[in-house]
């Protein structure tokens, strides 16, 4: 997953925010599997992606613009 911009204050601020790997996501929520899951499938596509067999950048999400 990337970001693009951090800011300093979102909907959540009061939560408390760190950066891991995805290896480090997943044993940071080895209590709660099915969040396990959602950080495995985006490592997963994310190898995918860098293997140069998914694009980067889906086309048609790429023409949807949020204010």
């Amino acid at each position: 997953m990337k970001s693009n911009q951090i800011y300093d204050d979102w909907a959540e601020s009061i939560r408390y925010r760190v950066w891991v790997t995805p290896d480090e996501a997943i044993v940071m929520l080895q209590k709660r599997p099915h969040m396990q899951e959602v950080v495995k499938r985006a490592k997963a596509m994310q190898n995918k992606i860098t293997a140069g067999i998914k694009p980067e950048l889906n086309p048609d999400l790429a023409k949807v613009k949020l204010d």
